[in-house]
């Protein structure tokens, strides 16, 4: 994306990134607020997934269960985040979870 080579960026792709996110960020936190809401088919969706797979563990490790029982939370964190980057409107679809469950899972080592 930003790279031209193993040890070389462009900057002019990376600084056009950086005012992309300022603007967005600064519309966002002049023009968003309130609640987010769902779907009914997200509701569903993320309801199913809970029981199903939420409360399971991939690493057996007493150490983790803090993290374990606080991912459902970063999942509908950045279910919001994703949301975000499309729409204004505060109702999370069923997309926005599909996408955020991918990152937190992708990411995770646990």
């Amino acid at each position: 994306m930003y790279h031209i080579g193993p040890d070389k960026v462009d900057f002019v792709k990376l600084e056009k990134i950086y005012k992309d996110l300022f603007t967005d960020l600064l519309h966002i936190s002049q023009n968003v607020e309130g609640e987010f809401t769902m779907t009914k088919e997200a509701e569903i969706f993320i309801d199913d997934w809970y029981h199903k797979s939420a409360d399971k563990p991939t690493v057996p490790d007493p150490r983790l269960i803090g993290y374990h029982e606080r991912k459902p939370a970063y999942v509908f964190k950045i279910a919001m985040l994703c949301h975000l980057a499309y729409s204004d409107e505060l109702i999370i679809q069923k997309g926005d979870f599909d996408q955020a469950i991918a990152i937190a899972w992708s990411k995770s080592p646990f």
